[in-house]
């Protein structure tokens, strides 16, 4: 089979297609890091919009326990020294926030 076959140019292209869609990064990226033994779940780069009930000041390792020590608290967002809490149903508006982290707390999901 020579690289010019049917087979191996739709593999190539297959590959290229792929490459270009995993370079998209106008969405924050949906990695998912644990933190607090396992209770909450945090990301890169994500701001979750409103729903803000309080803010302390924290550093970004500190702020999911901050979270959990509030019972209002069931997800949040950290942002220049500041731990942002947020209460919502469904916190659906994420969007792309450079040098945050934004996570929730998985049993008040």
């Amino acid at each position: 089979m020579t690289l010019t076959s049917p087979v191996c140019l739709f593999f190539l292209l297959l590959l290229t297609s792929i490459a270009c869609i995993s370079a998209d990064d106008s969405q924050p990226r949906q990695v998912y890091n644990y933190g607090n033994n396992g209770q909450v779940i945090w990301m890169w780069n994500c701001d979750w919009e409103g729903n803000d009930i309080a803010q302390k000041p924290s550093t970004g390792e500190q702020c999911g326990g901050v979270c959990i020590a509030n019972p209002q608290c069931n997800h949040f967002t950290y942002y220049n020294g500041v731990c942002y809490m947020k209460k919502a149903k469904l916190p659906t508006s994420l969007n792309r926030l450079t040098g945050a982290i934004c996570g929730w707390v998985r049993s008040r999901a």
